[in-house]
């Protein structure tokens, strides 16, 4: 009997030592999933802001994408030149001649690239010196949402011209260089109305030449009708 107890107790110590470790085990093993489980919760969180980032960079490559598709929408709307059509020129050059109508403007237009917005002014029966003699023609800058990022004051050079509808093709053109300086500022500085002061051409060209032709065949005037036309010189699209 003696010998039987003996062995019952290594076998019981035996059995209790497997208990012991299978709970050792299990608590291993579940020390072990929280662990993992928390892993799992870190790698997945880092997954989701990785595609969170992915589909930020997708928007934000498809607003350059747009924003490249405006820019060359707006470089076809805003040619490097302007034509102005003036309509009931009869009756604005009897408006004119009465002093009901000394001058008349154009709408502002955007410039493509250089971005400023500018606006013709044509004085049919002359301005100044020139009243009675020349048509008149000058320019004004004007307020637009790109002026914060251009440089003043405007020194652009621009050609004016009044254009040949006929078939000889030879418009009358002058040439118009702004004269930075401070005493200036009111026409070429940054606009803080809707418009600056107008600058230009006060004899651009003879009264009845430009209404009666050219002696060279120039037809200016066309289904009662004037086109005048503003350019900036090609080379000056690479100043700043």
């Amino acid at each position: 009997m003696a010998s039987k107890a003996a062995a019952a107790k290594p076998a019981a110590a035996a059995a209790k030592q497997a208990a012991d470790s299978e709970e050792v085990d299990a608590e291993f093993v579940k020390v072990m999933t929280d662990d993992q489980r928390q892993l799992l919760e870190l790698v997945t969180a880092e997954l989701r802001q990785e595609a969170t980032c992915d589909s930020l960079l997708d928007s934000l490559a498809d607003k350059i994408l747009q924003a490249e598709r405006r820019l060359a929408s707006l470089e076809l709307r805003c040619p490097t030149a302007l034509l102005w059509r003036v309509d009931d020129l009869g009756a604005r050059v009897r408006a004119a001649r009465a002093g009901q109508a000394a001058a008349f403007e154009g709408s502002g237009q955007p410039l493509s690239r250089l971005g400023y917005r500018l606006a013709i002014s044509l004085c049919l029966n002359g301005e100044g010196r020139s009243r009675g003699k020349f048509i008149s023609l000058f320019v004004s800058v004007c307020r637009s949402e790109f002026d914060r990022l251009l440089s003043w004051p405007f020194r652009h050079r621009l050609y004016l011209s009044i254009v040949d509808q006929g078939r000889v093709g030879r418009d009358l053109t002058r040439l118009l260089i702004p004269y930075v300086c401070r005493e200036n500022d009111a026409f070429l500085g940054r606009p803080v109305a809707d418009r600056n002061a107008k600058f230009g051409i006060e004899d651009f060209a003879p009264i009845e030449q430009v209404l009666s032709g050219g002696s060279r065949g120039e037809q200016f005037v066309k289904d009662d009708a004037l086109y005048v036309r503003l350019e900036v010189p090609l080379e000056d699209f690479d100043t700043s």
